[in-house]
């Protein structure tokens, strides 16, 4: 190949024999060369590349340019950091091993050093914010707009309306046993006491309207299923009743739901179900129902628009809730509502167990009437045990339809006999989050559905006493 060839090359060996003699701490290096009609290059080819470091460098000589061209078609070139020349073969490219390799060790360790660096600085950033929002959220006096009674419950006046209110983590454990504390001075306040001789058989109305975005946490659930248990219910006397099942099946926990509509044993009865509804009870209403109820009325009576008419008025009750030696005990979630202010225990027990409701929910007049009517039916009203507000998730803007944008969480539940009267303390829970938000106030003497119960006698629940629970 020539004398400059030849000179070329025996440096280059030279270079790499004392390259490998000094680095003896760098064993994966090994040494390739070949040589092909007018170029020649020696590679150190390291095999960690994986660990981000070039694998190869070339060391190259040219007799013209063309031997770049050459190289981009070997199949290591991706991995490889290239140094060539395009001058003459005299002209020779020298590169130093020693500070080359140090060069590029040096450099990329330093950037990993520091990446390792920043990366604890982003977790350690992360921790302090996490650990600085609990304890602001901690701070923040959520039940400051809430009176609590300095009364013991033996010594209230039992013509208030009592609602307990208790903090508790949201587990199946801990829901279990703020439930018999709180039913304990429930027990007492009431004068009533929770057992198969009082109440034979129950019926659980578990909140599932927004599901499966927004429904009863199945860990109050569990909690109060282990309650009943305890204090000796079979399972067969304990039943829940559940609207949109399809669409509960989908939220976590419910998915333990048979298709046979079994929870654990406990037989699940939703609108589904033959005879669910009892044609003899109703609430009738002239308010005309929505498109979709009005469709399914004229594809049952296609024929006979008197027919058509009548039940269009109608809102039909569960006949389950009107059987003899039944009581109901109601599960319900809250979300802020712009017609009726509020969707609670109220709305639950009464158009959220109804048919051909939804066309209460645009009116606020109609909707509060419907409400308030339902719940004052003696066999529904005599036969409530107590409604519990899981306030572990709610919705406190946009309601009607869940929307995630505006969840709040208070780890904390409300229990009262009076559905009406839970509902009237969960307004403050809303309002103050509504508030942090900067969104428009709803002033509670303005809902219609607390002046109408109070109206219709079932209790007083514009302010009712409202006893912590330790």
């Amino acid at each position: 190949m020539g004398a400059p060839v030849d000179k070329a090359c025996s440096n280059l060996k030279a270079a790499k024999g004392k390259f490998l003699a000094s680095n003896k701490e760098r064993p994966n290096w090994t040494s390739t060369s070949l040589e092909s009609g007018n170029f020649w290059f020696c590679s150190l080819k390291r095999s960690m590349a994986a660990s981000g470091f070039p694998s190869i460098l070339f060391a190259i000589d040219s007799d013209r340019s063309g031997a770049i061209g050459l190289l981009s078609r070997l199949p290591s070139v991706s991995d490889c950091s290239i140094f060539g020349s395009s001058l003459q073969l005299i002209s020779r490219t020298k590169i130093d091993p020693y500070n080359l390799i140090d060069k590029h060790v040096l450099d990329l360790g330093m950037d990993c050093f520091l990446q390792r660096i920043l990366k604890g600085q982003a977790r350690g950033f992360l921790l302090l914010f996490w650990m600085i929002n609990g304890l602001f959220a901690n701070k923040q006096n959520i039940t400051g707009n809430i009176s609590f009674s300095s009364l013991k419950v033996d010594q209230a006046d039992s013509n208030q309306t009592a609602v307990f209110y208790r903090k508790t983590a949201p587990t199946a454990f801990e829901f279990h046993k703020s439930l018999n504390l709180v039913i304990e001075q429930f027990q007492v306040r009431e004068k009533i006491e929770l057992n198969p001789n009082n109440f034979p058989k129950i019926v659980i109305k578990l909140d599932t309207s927004a599901s499966p975005g927004l429904q009863v946490s199945i860990g109050l659930l569990d909690g109060l299923l282990e309650l009943l248990k305890n204090r000796g219910y079979e399972k067969e006397k304990v039943e829940l009743v559940c609207f949109q099942l399809e669409e509960v099946r989908r939220a976590k926990g419910y998915r333990l739901i048979s298709e046979m509509d079994f929870y654990k044993g406990h037989l699940v009865t939703s609108p589904k179900n033959l005879n669910f509804f009892e044609p003899d009870w109703f609430h009738d209403s002239p308010m005309p129902p929505k498109v979709h109820d009005r469709a399914k009325f004229y594809l049952q009576f296609p024929n006979d628009r008197k027919k058509r008419m009548e039940e269009e008025r109608k809102s039909y009750l569960p006949s389950i809730l009107l059987e003899d030696q039944v009581y109901w005990i109601n599960l319900a979630t809250v979300m802020d509502d712009s017609n009726l202010g509020i969707l609670g225990a109220s709305s639950n027990m009464s158009i959220g167990m109804a048919s051909n409701t939804r066309r209460f929910a645009g009116d606020p007049t109609l909707g509060a009437a419907a409400v308030t009517e339902i719940l004052a039916i003696p066999e529904i009203w005599k036969k409530r045990i107590f409604s519990v507000l899981d306030l572990s998730r709610f919705q406190f803007a946009g309601g009607g339809d869940f929307n995630a944008e505006f969840l709040g969480s208070h780890h904390a539940i409300l229990l009262s006999r009076n559905p009406f009267a839970v509902d009237s303390v969960a307004w403050g829970f809303l309002a103050q989050s509504r508030e942090r938000r900067k969104f428009t106030s709803r002033t509670k003497g303005n809902a219609l559905i607390f002046k109408y119960a109070e109206s219709l006698g079932l209790g007083v629940v514009m302010n009712p006493q409202v006893f912590r629970v330790p």
